[in-house]
C-alpha cells in the first residue's frame, strides 16, 4: 500500500511539471526568434529578436546583394526622417537579372526599381543629399558607383512621387574611367548650395589612377529666366602608381583627399588642385606588404587611420604625413610605426583586418582581423578597449566587413562574424553571425542573430517608425562549391532585443531541482523499515 501511494505521488509531481511548464511557456511566438542566451549580472536570459519582411526566412533577392546595403533618409518637416529607400548591386547578368542597381521598400522588402548597366557594379553604393535635410522640397539626393567596365555613375533618386521610378535621362550621368572604381566613391559635401560645382567626389581606381570631380555648374539660362543645372565635370586626374589604389578619403573642411596603393603607400593630395601636400615630402609606407584596405580621415584638425594586413593600425597626421606620437610598436627594441593589435594573453593578431571604423567624436577606432577578433581602440590613451571573440570553440571564423558605430539610435556597435564551418574550401555551407554590442567601450552582447549564408556589407540601422526607432537591416549571399555566388536574400529585424529569462519556464516550486528532492525522498520513505506491531 505505502509503494502504490509513494509511486502515486511521483507521478503527479510529475504531470504537476509537465502541465505546469506548458501553461507557463503559453503558446508559440514564431514571430520571435531566439537568437542567443547571454549572462546578465549573475542571470541568465535567451535574447528575443523580433523579424520583419519575411520572418526569419528574408526575402529572395534578384540575384546576390555583393556590396551589402546602403539607404537614404527621406526629409521631413517633423522632426523623425525615416528611410524609405534602400540600394544594392544585384543581378546575375541573366535576362530576368540584369545587372544593375536595386532599389527595395526598407519596410517590406519589395523591389521598387532597377537602373540596369552593362557589367557588374563592383563598388559599394554611395548615397548624399545635398539638399536640405528636413525639408522635402529641397531635396537632393544623389547615388554614386562604379562597374567592372571602368564606368562611373552619378544618378538622381526624385522624392515627390506616387509610384517609384528608376533615374533616367538628365537624372543620369556617366564617365569612363581607366580601370574599375574602387571599393566605394569618397564625396566632400558643401552644405547649403545643392549639388553645385562647390561639391566634389572622389574615385580610386585599380589602374592606379585619382580621379576628382566637381559637381554640377548653375547656368542661368536668358530665355527661360531659370538657372539649369549642368552635368559633373572633371577637375582632375593624377595616376598616382602602377599599383591598384585604395578607396580615397576626404578631410572634412574638404580640404585635402588622401588615397593608398596596394604596395603599401599613402598619399595626401590638394583637393582642389591635385598637388601632392608639400609638407608630407612624399608618400607615408602604411606596409611593406601588399595592403589592402582603405584608409579613413577623422577630425580637426585631421588624422588618418590606416589598418593593414599583419595586424597594425597607424595614425597619421593630415598636415604634414607623419605618424601620431604613441601608435607604435617594438621591433627589436625600436619603436616603429603602427600599433599591434594583441588577442587575450598579449598574442599578437598578424591578420588581415578590416577597414576601420572610426566614432565621429574620433574617440574610438574599431577594426575586424580574419582570425576572428574584432577589435576597439581609445584614441585618447591609444589602447584596446576591449577585444572580442566571433569565434565558435575551434572553428574557423573571419571577421571581413567592417564594424558599424550606430550613434543616432543605439550609440552600439553591429558586427559581422563569417564561420567556415569546418570547410575552408567549400563556401556552400558557410553562416554568418551578428552581434551587437553595448558601446565601442563596452563589449557586452546585447543582440545575436545566426543567419546562412554570407553577409557582405555592414548591416544598415535605420528608422522605421516601428515598435522601437530602429530596424536592423543586410543581405546575405548564397555560394555554390566552387565559390559562385548564386543567390542572396534580404533581412530585417528589430534593432532591440527582449531579454527573456531562463527561469520564467520553470515552475516555481516545482522546477526540475524540486522534483529530483521529492522523488528521492520518496524513495526513501519506502526504505524506511516498519515497525512491528
Amino acid at each position: 500500500m505505502r509503494k502504490a501511494i509513494v509511486v502515486l505521488i511521483i507521478v503527479m509531481l510529475v504531470v504537476v511539471a509537465t502541465v505546469g511548464i506548458f501553461l507557463l511557456q503559453g503558446p508559440d511566438v514564431p514571430e520571435r526568434e531566439l537568437a542567443e542566451q547571454i549572462n546578465v549580472n549573475g542571470n541568465t536570459y535567451e535574447v528575443g529578436i523580433t523579424p520583419y519582411f519575411n520572418g526569419y526566412e528574408g526575402i529572395r533577392t534578384d540575384g546576390p546583394l555583393m556590396h551589402g546595403l546602403t539607404y537614404r533618409i527621406r526629409p521631413s518637416l517633423g522632426s523623425n526622417p525615416i528611410s524609405d529607400r534602400l540600394y544594392s548591386s544585384a543581378g546575375t547578368g541573366s535576362t530576368n537579372q540584369p545587372y544593375g542597381l536595386y532599389s527595395y521598400s526598407p519596410a517590406d522588402g519589395r523591389k521598387l526599381w532597377t537602373f540596369n548597366t552593362q557589367s557588374q557594379i563592383c563598388t559599394k553604393t554611395t548615397v548624399n543629399n545635398f539638399g536640405n535635410q528636413t525639408n522635402p522640397s529641397e531635396a537632393n539626393l544623389r547615388l554614386f558607383f562604379g562597374c567592372d567596365d571602368g564606368a562611373l555613375f552619378v544618378l538622381r533618386d526624385g522624392y515627390i512621387e506616387t509610384i517609384a521610378f528608376a533615374p533616367a535621362g538628365s537624372n543620369v550621368w556617366s564617365y569612363q574611367l581607366d580601370g574599375k572604381a574602387v571599393e566605394h566613391i569618397a564625396i566632400h559635401d558643401l552644405r547649403g548650395n545643392g549639388f553645385d560645382n562647390s561639391d566634389m567626389f572622389f574615385a580610386g581606381t585599380t589602374n592606379g589612377t585619382l580621379y576628382a570631380f566637381n559637381g554640377p555648374i548653375s547656368e542661368y539660362n536668358p530665355i527661360t529666366g531659370l538657372y539649369n543645372n549642368t552635368q559633373p565635370t572633371l577637375a582632375w586626374a593624377n595616376h598616382i602608381s602602377d599599383w591598384p589604389l585604395t578607396s580615397p578619403t576626404v578631410s572634412d573642411d574638404g580640404k585635402h583627399v588622401f588615397v593608398g596603393s596596394r604596395n603599401g603607400l599613402l598619399y595626401g593630395f590638394d583637393a582642389v588642385t591635385g598637388i601632392e601636400i608639400f609638407e608630407w615630402g612624399g608618400p607615408y609606407r602604411v606596409s611593406d606588404n601588399y595592403w589592402s584596405t582603405s584608409p579613413v580621415a577623422v577630425g580637426t584638425p585631421v588624422k588618418i587611420y590606416a589598418s593593414t594586413g599583419d595586424g597594425l593600425i597607424h595614425c597619421i597626421w593630415g598636415s604634414n604625413g607623419t605618424a601620431v606620437s604613441g601608435w607604435t610598436h617594438l621591433e627589436d627594441k625600436l619603436a616603429v610605426n603602427g600599433y599591434q593589435l594583441k588577442k587575450p594573453k598579449a598574442k599578437i593578431d598578424g591578420g588581415n583586418l578590416t577597414n576601420i571604423c572610426a566614432t565621429p567624436d574620433d574617440n574610438f577606432v574599431m577594426v575586424g582581423s580574419d582570425t576572428g577578433y574584432v577589435y576597439s581602440m581609445s584614441t585618447l590613451d591609444i589602447s584596446q578597449s576591449f577585444v572580442f571573440d566571433t569565434r565558435i570553440h575551434t572553428q574557423k571564423t573571419q571577421v571581413n566587413v567592417i564594424p558599424k558605430y550606430d550613434g543616432i539610435f543605439s550609440q552600439s556597435v553591429f558586427i559581422v562574424a563569417r564561420h567556415l564551418n569546418n570547410t575552408d574550401t567549400d563556401p556552400s555551407d558557410d553562416f554568418s553571425l551578428l552581434y551587437q554590442l553595448a558601446s565601442p567601450a563596452n563589449s557586452t552582447v546585447t543582440w545575436r542573430l545566426a543567419v546562412d549564408g554570407v553577409v557582405l556589407g555592414s548591416p544598415a540601422v535605420l528608422s522605421m517608425s516601428r515598435r522601437w526607432p530602429a530596424d536592423v537591416l543586410f543581405s546575405t549571399v548564397s555560394y555554390d562549391q566552387n565559390g559562385t555566388a548564386s543567390a542572396g536574400r534580404l533581412y530585417s529585424f528589430d534593432a532591440r532585443a527582449e531579454l527573456i529569462p531562463i527561469e520564467s519556464n520553470a515552475i516555481p516550486g516545482f522546477d526540475l531541482l524540486t522534483i529530483s528532492i521529492a522523488t528521492i525522498a520518496a524513495l526513501a520513505i519506502m526504505k524506511i523499515p516498519r515497525k512491528k506491531r
